[in-house]
């Protein structure tokens, strides 16, 4: 059977959806580090504040955050067969804003604040679990992320809408590490410490060290989630497909 050829607003219409998706990715990509790094610098100045070792913060902080790779993975891939690819990414976005605010408040509280359990102080704590929400998020929107790229360009053109779409993730994932660590220097104060008042109208907002850093991971998680919202309606693929506990299983 002969192929229909392609308009040009098929292709510009494609062409659009590739990008919005690649904005999602980035900006998916570059949240994510940028609250993992954050948590890193503040971690590494609660750490010494409080007399904990870096190696043990760093250790415990890596399998909070790679645990829901293991043992999410199998519901990830199941998520996007059973709904529509883009239910889930708007759905894991809009998500993404709630987990920036709370990483915020518990930033805005202090990394070395409250009590200290196994050696870390309760804040540091919280704001690992934070990292894991994300980790969380990442975990379930990645396999409807990279599943929609088919969906959003035509086959001849798959080999180099992937090479873009790993490249950008490197650039976000760079980009995030980077601007993390400097949010961390910024955000950072003691507790029973007071940070040093601001100019102009920020000296009358509290916790203003933390607004930087709460501005970028809110700002990124906002805009993120409403160009998810451009992303093309596609059926699921599989709206029947059965969950299945053997697949945790098999990951572990």
């Amino acid at each position: 059977m002969a192929e229909h050829p392609r308009s040009s607003s098929d292709s510009a219409a494609e062409s659009s959806a590739f990008r919005d998706l690649l904005v999602v990715r980035i900006l998916t990509v570059l949240n994510d580090n940028l609250a993992r790094w954050l948590v890193i610098g503040l971690g590494k100045h609660a750490a010494d504040q409080v007399g904990s070792s870096h190696a043990a913060v760093l250790t415990i902080g890596t399998i909070v955050y790679v645990l829901p790779f293991i043992l999410l993975a199998w519901l990830s891939g199941w998520l996007g067969d059973r709904l529509a690819k883009r239910t889930v990414v708007v759905a894991g976005k809009f998500g993404e804003i709630g987990i920036a605010i709370v990483t915020a408040a518990f930033a805005a509280w202090g990394a070395d604040a409250g009590p200290l359990i196994a050696g870390i102080p309760l804040g540091l704590w919280l704001l690992m679990g934070a990292t894991g929400l994300f980790a969380v998020q990442t975990t379930l929107l990645n396999p409807s992320l990279i599943g929609t790229i088919p969906e959003t360009v035509p086959a001849e053109r798959l080999a180099s809408a992937n090479g873009v779409f790993a490249m950008a993730s490197l650039a976000a994932t760079l980009v995030g590490m980077a601007a993390g660590n400097w949010l961390a220097d910024l955000t950072w104060v003691p507790a029973g410490q007071l940070p040093e008042p601001g100019e102009g109208w920020l000296a009358s907002v509290p916790f203003a060290n933390t607004l930087p850093a709460a501005s970028a991971l809110l700002g990124v998680a906002v805009v993120g989630w409403l160009v998810s919202l451009r992303l093309p309606r596609i059926p699921p693929a599989d709206p029947l497909a059965p969950a299945s506990l053997e697949h945790p299983c098999q990951d572990v």
